[in-house]
């Protein structure tokens, strides 16, 4: 009992921090001693344990470290790898805006082309309208029929060429989509980057709980330590006049322990410079992936918008191109209607004429067969209209021959009167009522009309009395001529049209008159 409390007053001076001295010590007998040296040992080797369990920590932590820098070299792989992607697809926009600007000259060299026949279609509108003469119809048919050919050919083109823009369209709407496809995977990647980063934060999160758990643990060690090192200094001054051997595990004690101080303040500095570089990495790891990802987005955003612009006026260019087309669709069906025209009324004039030959070839016939049988001379229309008529001969036919002779005389006359003015008026053909129409000279056709007349009335005068012709000889035409008065002449002709039928097509207001009014209009129906 005195030993448990000699040893227990021992610990309490040295827990309350009274130096103890060698005299102290000497009261102290020696079994006691020998406990306190072997109670002192037992505690070193707990301290010792617990210094190499804190080097095993300490090279746990270490390897946590190495970990965490492979980690972060990964992580700087991921991000090199995401910015390759990134370069690749500032190449492949390069490569669409090489094939953008290629379209773009295509379609100008499409417009260029579309102007081009834009030209040729006025200059074939200014050709067709200069169609006069129907002899020279033929040759200006051909030709616009040529341009026609061409301009169905240039349309072939055109319609090639929109074939071609949109298959360039449909390419670049698959390019637009590969692009969108390809953001969606670097979208992905990042965020398996930021995934794999909230882990690593949540690993170095871990490691920083374990070390300020081992921080703790460190402190609890070192007030537990203090107290023993108190202890410790109490017994070191009782031991070092009763025994070598104390002193010895006293001064390996110290340098354990300054080992100890010094291995755990080398262990808390590596360890605040791990956590300030991990630290420092982390944001630096941050500000550069949203750097390049805001980068990446806004370019791929930028692009797109571009893309987006440059579908637009591609767009509105293939609407322009297909205006253009349905113009010149329109100009075609034009000119193809009045080419149509144009051959129906010469079809129409040659059968007319035709016609008129015809007419012509059967009265002569007629007055060659009435010649032979009276066995005189031919006084056909052929021959020059200003000759004079051969009276002897007339007086040696037959009454019905000599008048059937004049009258086919007079005919052929009027018959080129009559093809003259029509070759030398201006012809229209009127499309609701299909008739043709030939502007003719008011004096020219007041002639004519004077000379149908007159023959209208010989007619007559023959058919009434054919003796008169025989009787009065070269004076017969001169007598029918002064009993005519040519104030209203009679409408002989049905293709002739009235006054107001002239007036109605015309457009005019006022009834002609010989001052105004110069031009008559003839019209044969279809």
């Amino acid at each position: 009992m005195m030993m448990k409390k000699s040893i227990e007053k021992f610990f309490k001076k040295k827990e309350e921090g009274d130096v103890l001295d060698a005299h102290a010590l000497s009261g102290v007998p020696q079994s006691d001693l020998i406990q306190i040296v072997i109670k002192l040992d037992t505690e070193l080797k707990e301290k010792l344990r617990e210094v190499e369990s804190l080097d095993e920590s300490k090279k746990q932590a270490k390897r946590d470290c190495s970990r965490i820098e492979e980690e972060l070299k990964l992580y700087k792989t991921h991000c090199e790898e995401l910015q390759n992607l990134a370069k690749k697809l500032s190449g492949e926009a390069e490569d669409f805006k090489t094939l953008l600007e290629s379209r773009a000259q295509e379609i100008k060299y499409f417009r260029e082309r579309n102007n081009e026949l834009e030209k040729q279609s006025k200059a074939f509108e200014e050709a067709s309208k200069t169609l006069q003469v129907l002899e020279e119809t033929q040759n200006k048919l051909r030709l616009s029929e040529e341009k026609n050919s061409k301009l169905q050919e240039d349309v072939e083109i055109l319609n090639k060429c929109k074939k071609k823009l949109e298959e360039d369209y449909n390419l670049v709407l698959e390019l637009l989509e590969t692009s969108n496809k390809k953001k969606g995977e670097a979208e992905l990647s990042l965020k398996k980057v930021q995934e794999e980063y909230d882990k690593s934060k949540k690993k170095s999160k871990t490691l920083r709980q374990s070390d300020r758990e081992n921080v703790q643990k460190i402190k609890d060690l070192e007030a537990q330590v203090k107290g023993k090192q108190q202890r410790i200094q109490e017994l070191e001054e009782g031991l070092k006049n009763s025994s070598a051997s104390i002193s010895d595990k006293v001064s390996v004690y110290d340098a354990l322990q300054k080992e100890f101080n010094t291995l755990k303040e080398n262990f808390e500095k590596e360890i605040k410079e791990k956590n300030a570089k991990i630290m420092q990495l982390e944001t630096k790891i941050l500000s550069e992936i949203q750097l390049e990802v805001s980068q990446s987005t806004a370019h791929l955003q930028k692009e797109l918008d571009d893309y987006k612009l440059k579908v637009s006026e591609l767009e509105s260019e293939k609407s322009q191109l297909l205006n253009a087309q349905s113009q010149l669709n329109a100009t075609l069906k034009e000119n193809q209607i009045t080419i149509n025209q144009l051959n129906e009324t010469l079809e129409e004039a040659q059968k007319k004429r035709q016609l008129a030959r015809a007419e012509v070839l059967r009265l002569n016939q007629k007055l060659e067969q009435a010649s032979v049988e009276s066995k005189q001379p031919n006084l056909s229309g052929r021959s020059n209209p200003a000759a004079p008529i051969d009276w002897k001969g007339l007086s040696q036919m037959s009454e019905e021959n000599r008048v059937l002779n004049l009258l086919k005389y007079q005919m052929d006359i009027l018959y080129k009167s009559l093809m003259t003015l029509m070759m030398e008026s201006q012809s229209v053909r009127d499309t609701v009522t299909n008739v043709i129409k030939y502007q003719i000279a008011a004096e020219s056709f007041s002639t004519f009309e004077k000379d149908l007349n007159k023959i209208v009335m010989d007619v007559h005068e023959a058919a009434e009395n054919p003796s008169l012709i025989l009787d009065n000889g070269k004076t017969w035409m001169g007598k029918i001529t002064n009993m005519m008065h040519w104030t209203q002449p009679s409408k002989f002709l049905s293709c002739v049209v009235n006054t107001e039928q002239n007036e109605r097509n015309m457009g005019n207001s006022k009834a002609p008159s010989k001052k105004s009014f110069n031009r008559l209009d003839m019209s044969f129906s279809g």
